[in-house]
């Protein structure tokens, strides 16, 4: 594409996706505490219903990394600076890596400190191959150290000290896609072919991992003046809302479509992307202070929430099952005890999350290249 066409100004970062995020990650949460884990012993957590409030299941989880991926590349779609790659990809790491050990940390803590529940609960709730495969590490330090640094980047499952950061490898191998893509490389001529062909290979491969280059080129599109050349005029933002509304329901119709399902999922992370962008009652709702607080703990609910279900919540159903009083109703309550608990420990998280921050701005200070010194005129 030439240099002089015009291009729209960089555009301002959209605090809606922030609150999206947000709620995108307490929907994954409400998904593993219904869906899955009492799901089988009581299927009314496996009904359509039921699946709506988890945003979808595996389109909350896509719609994450969506945004990531139109975020990664939203700015430097418009800027042609002299950051370099590597520093790019070494922040990339780092960013995500400080807080994974945090998390890494706290599970190995609860199998060493034996306050594991998962598999007694497992039993009660008849899923032994998800929830009680979480317990079965032995606790092991230099294992959770090196599982940490690089082994949950390649989705080990052997000594697996949290059974949910899979979404990390997707993160970082994501954002290892998209970001030569974004900063140029000198063999593109253009960026589109390699982000198309990306999304139709990890459609085929890994369909999840697709909505980061979806987010990607999204944001392409936009530089490009392709999407969102004006403000949305109110008829957009209305028919964006009903997209929104849409795809949810869509996605929720889908979850147990396999692979199929997983490829739609992706596909409706963009349609989420956009219409979250465009619609006015969303960016309303996406900028409330209580969508902003979820906003800022969204990677800490990743993060946290498989501690607190392998023992507070598995303790719970132990608990209550001893007692005789476990049905669906108390089910729910054990849902929402575990949600309040997992908020709370992910507001706790936030210094972790603001030292990997602050790690990556020194990064960046240290590693970034300085403009040259002005030569001296007389």
């Amino acid at each position: 594409m030439s240099q002089t066409i015009a291009r729209p100004p960089i555009p301002a970062r959209v605090g809606a996706l922030d609150g999206l995020r947000g709620w995108a990650a307490l929907g994954v949460l409400i998904y593993h505490l219904t869906w899955e884990m009492f799901g089988v012993l009581y299927p009314v957590y496996r009904s359509y219903l039921a699946a709506i409030p988890t945003g979808g299941g595996a389109l909350a989880v896509c719609t994450f990394f969506c945004t990531s991926g139109y975020l990664l590349t939203i700015h430097r779609w418009h800027v042609s600076d002299e950051k370099r790659l590597w520093v790019q990809m070494l922040k990339r790491y780092v960013r995500l890596t400080i807080p994974i050990f945090g998390s890494v940390l706290m599970f190995y803590l609860v199998l060493a400190l034996g306050l594991s529940h998962s598999n007694p609960a497992a039993d009660i709730l008849h899923r032994e191959r998800w929830l009680g495969r979480f317990g079965d590490t032995d606790p092991n330090l230099l294992d959770a150290f090196t599982y940490g640094l690089y082994r949950v980047y390649l989705l080990a499952r052997e000594q697996s000290y949290g059974p949910f950061l899979w979404t990390m490898a997707v993160q970082l191998w994501g954002s290892f896609v998209i970001l030569p893509i974004a900063y140029g490389h000198r063999l593109l001529r253009e960026q589109y072919t390699p982000l198309i062909l990306a999304i139709v290979a990890l459609l085929n491969l890994y369909p999840p991992a697709a909505a980061m280059p979806i987010g990607a080129i999204i944001a392409l599109m936009q530089r490009d003046g392709l999407l969102f050349r004006a403000p949305p005029s109110r008829r957009e933002s209305m028919l964006a809302t009903i997209a929104f509304v849409g795809a949810i329901l869509v996605s929720s119709a889908v979850i147990m479509w396999g692979k199929n399902g997983q490829i739609i999922h992706a596909l409706l992370s963009g349609v989420v992307l956009m219409a979250t962008i465009r619609s006015q009652p969303l960016d309303y709702l996406f900028t409330r202070r209580v969508s902003l607080f979820m906003s800022r703990i969204s990677f800490p609910i990743y993060l946290v929430q498989c501690a607190l279900i392998i023992s507070f919540s598995s303790w719970l159903v132990v608990w209550e099952q001893a007692q005789g009083m476990l049905n669906e109703w108390s089910a729910l309550g054990i849902v929402l005890a575990s949600i309040a608990l997992t908020l709370v420990v992910s507001w706790a998280f936030l210094p972790v999350e603001m030292f990997a921050t602050w790690v990556v701005k020194q990064i960046d200070r240290l590693l970034s290249r300085r403009p040259k010194a002005a030569l001296a005129t007389s």
